[in-house]
């Protein structure tokens, strides 16, 4: 049995176990896909991240020769705030500096600037050399699976898919894929559409330097625009809870104290489950002390 985790069902699964009215204008498509993403940042979001496990952690490798002493922090970032940046080639991590410290301190590290990352002392890095950056990447928007196209076929050597359905894109437009299975994560981000015929699309070639590769597609995967998903990124675990925490908001709108209140405390009973299945995320791991990571330079 395959099961459907697009929002589509989960607004069906909603809507059963609220018994909200199929003809309640309340209630549309797009509204129950704003109150999920409302409720995926606001709530479930920071209640994952609240286990501090590293879910959602990403790395980003950045060619230094690429840029010229600073770099934006990726807007996928939760918070607009990462977690380290090391040296990838000499695994040398490049310490956080408060900005007053550069005016004297003579050694290599980063400070922010707004929403950049500065490096102080840039030019003591090799140029040849690739730093590592480790954030905490937000999941994607929710969108209906009516605006995405899931994959029947891969031609890894053309960069081509073939999707089940095609909605109105243009050439140009900046792709990712989704995977379908548990987890969630991306297949690739940020490429762009290059041709389109039938039902076949064609995206950018991956040959240039990325990591990401289109023959790492599976049939089943979604294509969607990019920072857009049909699925809810996140622990399949919680996707009960994320339903919930919907429900509840749906009983407050609604305005049905009785259907709230039992609302609240299936809520409540869940996210204690929930917390069990979350944490520990290693359940057999033992504490261990580890060397420290050389810093700096």
């Amino acid at each position: 049995m395959i099961i459907d985790y697009t929002i589509d069902a989960l607004i069906d699964n909603i809507k059963l176990i609220s018994s909200t009215p199929s003809s309640q204008n309340l209630f549309s498509k797009e509204k129950f896909i704003k109150l999920a993403n409302n409720q995926l940042f606001s709530k479930l979001v920071p209640f994952i991240m609240s286990f501090r496990s590293d879910y959602f952690l990403v790395e980003k490798e950045i060619p230094v020769s690429s840029i010229d002493g600073s770099f934006k922090i990726p807007q996928d970032a939760i918070g607009l705030k990462i977690r380290d940046l090391y040296v990838k080639e000499s695994r040398k991590e490049l310490p956080y500096l408060q900005i007053e410290e550069i005016k004297t301190l003579d050694r290599l590290g980063y400070f922010i600037k707004g929403n950049e990352i500065v490096i102080h002392k840039f030019k003591d890095i090799p140029s040849q050399n690739t730093l590592k950056l480790s954030y905490y990447r937000r999941p994607n928007y929710l969108v209906s699976s009516s605006e995405c196209g899931q994959v029947r076929s891969i031609f890894p050597e053309t960069n081509q898919l073939v999707l089940s359905l095609f909605p109105n894109y243009a050439v140009g437009t900046k792709l990712c894929c989704i995977s379908s299975s548990a987890g969630f994560d991306l297949k690739f981000d940020d490429y762009s559409l290059e041709a389109i015929d039938g039902f076949t699309i064609t995206v950018e070639d991956v040959k240039k330097g990325r990591v990401e590769d289109v023959s790492k597609v599976e049939i089943g995967d979604w294509v969607a625009q990019s920072n857009c998903s049909p699925i809810p990124q996140v622990p399949v675990a919680t996707i009960p809870l994320f339903e919930q925490m919907i429900v509840v908001k749906i009983m407050e709108s609604m305005n049905d104290r009785q259907g709230l209140e039992n609302a609240k405390a299936d809520y409540y009973d869940m996210e204690k489950q929930v917390r069990m299945a979350l944490f520990p995320r290693v359940d057999s791991s033992y504490k261990k002390a580890l060397p420290d990571f050389t810093r700096g330079f």
